[in-house]
């Protein structure tokens, strides 16, 4: 869980254009795009998060014989991000998809302070460990 987890809130993929109307912040504006992990994360395979304009975003994860598609809503307020997840598909190696819960997929609170340094993004969120113990995790992101 805690790979995916920290997959999870790493990860931005594809923007778009922004809806007539819409006011965007500076940095709201620098977050669109599709952002993948940097390899020296320890995770194994390829992880790309995409933030939309309209407040969308979709986590894309393959690897370890699956792979996982994650869409949802996201909100930011200053360096705060907040990922809702709506919807999770994981396909197996034989493509088998079946539907799983956000609960299922992910635990704890899918909220964490996030930062852009050119094309790097930073996030960081606070895990629970399988010990009950907190620690602050950041994931770094390419953007793609």
């Amino acid at each position: 869980m805690r790979i995916l987890t920290v997959v999870l809130l790493g990860l931005v993929a594809c923007g778009g254009e922004e809806p007539a109307g819409s006011e965007l912040s500076a940095s709201e504006k620098a977050l669109l795009g599709t952002w993948e992990i940097v390899n020296d994360s320890g995770i194994e395979g390829t992880v790309r998060l995409t933030f939309r304009a309209d407040g969308t975003f979709e986590l894309f994860i393959e690897g370890f014989g699956l792979s996982a598609l994650t869409s949802g809503t996201y909100e930011v307020d200053g360096d705060r991000l907040r990922l809702d997840a709506r919807k999770n598909t994981l396909v197996d190696e034989d493509g088998d998809e079946m539907e799983v819960t956000s609960e299922e997929l992910v635990e704890g609170d899918l909220s964490g302070t996030y930062e852009i340094e050119g094309d790097t993004l930073y996030i960081t969120f606070t895990e629970v460990g399988e010990d009950g113990k907190e620690a602050q995790v950041t994931a770094e992101y390419r953007r793609a």
